[in-house]
């Protein structure tokens, strides 16, 4: 019996800050309530708005995290009015993912919300 060698390829490992690790969060929190949300309309419909936000304004969907204000905007020239309405779902997705519920505004801004979103989820 022969001594056989076992190579582990070497590992890279990365340290988040506790800030980074509520970024994180908020980012894989935000996209999964996005992506549920454009899923409710159907699959078909979920790529194409996907593929609209990316070849139209140059948001990926990673991106949109990141990018909040350019996607509301986006949403707005996409659906008109009626982007409040994927608003609203993306907020209850939110909701549902988080428990985050903030003080109802008479004119409820989504930017505002995700602001306080990320500022509830770096609390908790």
């Amino acid at each position: 019996m022969s001594n056989q060698q076992l190579t582990i390829p070497s590992m890279q490992v990365i340290i988040l800050t506790k800030d980074e690790i509520q970024n994180v969060k908020f980012e894989t929190t935000l996209m999964q309530a996005v992506d549920d949300s454009f899923l409710a309309l159907g699959f078909t419909v979920k790529d194409a708005i996907y593929r609209q936000l990316e070849s139209a304004f140059g948001i990926k969907k990673q991106e949109i995290p990141l990018k909040t204000e350019a996607f509301a905007n986006s949403l707005a020239a996409i659906f008109g009015q009626a982007s409040k309405t994927i608003e609203i779902r993306i907020i209850k997705e939110l909701h549902g993912k988080t428990g985050f519920a903030c003080k109802p505004k008479k004119d409820l801004v989504f930017t505002e919300y995700l602001t306080e979103l990320q500022r509830y989820l770096e609390a908790h």
